[in-house]
This record gives structure tokens, sequence and C-alpha cells, in this order.
């Protein structure tokens, strides 16, 4: 159990076009992804979303859940090597930002930020007991952040060093947290750093989602 981070290259003119676009085969297309009981609520929400429809505040989580699924839909997930987990490897994350490289970086602040939002986003009802939040770097977001981390070198090649003396110290049975979270925190780190470049490269703004 726990909240995890998950995260998507899209550009946001493509998501404003297809919210509101009264758009039955772009409905058709992403609503394949449900099912069940759970499936027929997130396609209601998604429903509203693209025939713009009023929406309700009771079912804050469902608009996030549809909201996800046209990011995947338009977009590209991208893909975390270890769990990008709330408050686990998140803070493991901040940890190594502040102490290997000098930066003060609060990781979900960054991704998942509810004070950054865009025109759809603040569209979206909130409701008390919200499970789901997601946020949005658009470009110039993404070159701020790109520009700050220009100091973090993470190569392959430290990344398999890393995961080698993890798997011996697994296989001698002297697990140490310090080796552990050095090598998840790092290979996150190198993720997020690449996910950025990538979006910047190919022009996505870069969509994620905790719950």
């Amino acid at each position: 159990m726990g909240i995890y981070v998950s995260s998507y290259a899209v550009r946001i003119e493509d998501l404003e076009k297809a919210i509101g676009s009264n758009d039955n085969h772009l409905y058709e297309e992403v609503s394949k992804v449900f099912d069940g009981d759970f499936g027929v609520k997130v396609n209601m929400a998604l429903k509203d979303l693209i025939f713009n429809q009023p929406l309700h505040n009771h079912s804050a989580d469902f608009y996030q859940y549809a909201l996800e699924a046209l990011c995947s839909y338009l977009g590209e997930g991208l893909h975390y090597r270890c769990d990008l987990k709330v408050g686990v490897t998140t803070d493991i994350v901040d940890n190594i930002f502040k102490s290997d490289f000098g930066l003060n970086v609060d990781i979900v602040e960054t991704l998942i930020s509810p004070q950054r939002e865009q025109e759809f986003f603040s569209r979206l009802p909130i409701s008390h007991d919200q499970c789901v939040c997601s946020g949005i770097l658009d470009r110039s977001n993404l070159l701020s952040l790109q520009s700050q981390f220009t100091k973090i070198r993470i190569t392959d090649s430290l990344l398999e060093t890393l995961e080698a003396s993890l798997n011996e110290e697994e296989r001698n049975g002297t697990i140490c947290s310090e080796t552990s979270d050095k090598a998840e925190g790092y290979s996150l780190i190198a993720d997020i750093k690449a996910h950025i470049s990538y979006c910047v490269k190919s022009g996505f703004d870069l969509a994620s989602f905790a719950y």
C-alpha cells in the first residue's frame, strides 16, 4: 500500500483540445481502457470532460483517473526503474538531491503542485477526501529544472556499480540501508532527469499523478 507517482509526456495543447471537444471517437478509444464498476465511474467522468458536461465534486478522483487516461492516450507513459513512492523513495530522492548535489528539491511538490495550475486542471473539481492528485510541468518549468539539474552526473556505469554493491550485500545477508537508498535514489533521479530532457527535446510537457 502507499501513494505512488506516475508520469506522462503529453502536450498541454492536446489535452486542452480534447477536453470539451465533443469527440466521440476519442471517448470510445480512451474508454476501452476501463471495465467493471470502477471503469463505469471513470468513463462517466471521461464523458463529462470530453463532452463539456457539468463536473461533480463527489467524483473528483474519477476525473483525475480520466485525465490520466487522456494523458496516456494522447502522450507517452514515462517509466521509473524503481517505485516513486510518496514519503518513502521520494524522501530518499530529496535527501540525495541535497546531500550529494546541493539542491533543495521537494520532488513531490515539484511534480504534483496544486499551486501550478493549468486552465484544465483548475476546472477539475476538488473534494476534501480526494485521494488522487495531479500536476503538470510546462516547457518553462522543465527548462528551469533542466538548468538546475546540469550539476547532476549519473552515468549508467555508476548505476551498475551501485546495483552490484546492493546485490553483493543481499547475497551476503548484510544489506545496508545507505547502499539500498543510494541505489534506488540515484536511479530515480537519473530517470527524472532523463524524463525532463526527453520532454524538452521532444516538445512535450510532463504530467504526473499520485495515488
